[in-house]
């Protein structure tokens, strides 16, 4: 499958220049921003396979409204049950590594729970990736991912062990509904 769009999971407003935001507003701003990966996978998921352009912020507030939110991060079902909603196919499940590479394999994407930046440190989770593929290289195998984070702008791919490593088991498996 070919790459998807990078959206970026931080939020900003269009503001005239030499205008500042409201201290209260720009707190909001910077409170949501490091918790909307998953909204920005989603949108860049309905970018690719719906050819919708979706913003992470209509995101926010249809799946906010659902209950998609806990103090834990975005609940998985509900962020799935968003993306049916706009003409995907989604569903939230655990997942081994092995199944992610046949469902990449098979064409799907993948919305899976990663620790940021992939550490091999014992973490797993808490940070919301697109994976989109597998590729070999040099006789590696690689995970290749849209991370929504300015860390993910620069990096496309990590070894499926350390992959592994920092996965929590966890996903949402999504289609087009045409497969």
């Amino acid at each position: 499958m070919k790459r998807p769009p990078y959206v970026c999971q931080y939020w900003t407003a269009d503001l005239p220049e030499n205008t500042a935001l409201p201290e209260h507003l720009a707190e909001i701003m910077r409170f949501w921003s490091v918790r909307s990966c998953g909204l920005a996978c989603a949108s860049s998921a309905l970018a690719l396979l719906a050819g919708q352009v979706v913003s992470v912020q209509s995101l926010f507030n249809r799946c906010v409204s659902t209950g998609g939110y806990s103090e834990k991060g975005w609940r998985h079902e509900q962020l799935a049950q968003t993306l049916s909603a706009y003409g995907l196919d989604a569903s939230a499940r655990a997942l081994t590594v092995d199944e992610v590479i046949d469902i990449l394999r098979g064409g799907q994407l993948v919305i899976a729970s990663v620790t940021h930046q992939f550490p091999c440190d014992g973490r797993r989770g808490g940070h919301l990736v697109l994976l989109y593929s597998v590729r070999n290289l040099f006789g590696t195998h690689f995970i290749c991912f849209m991370d929504p984070t300015r860390w993910g702008e620069r990096h496309h791919a990590v070894p499926v062990a350390r992959f592994s490593s920092s996965f929590s088991m966890k996903g949402i498996v999504i289609s087009d509904k045409v497969n």
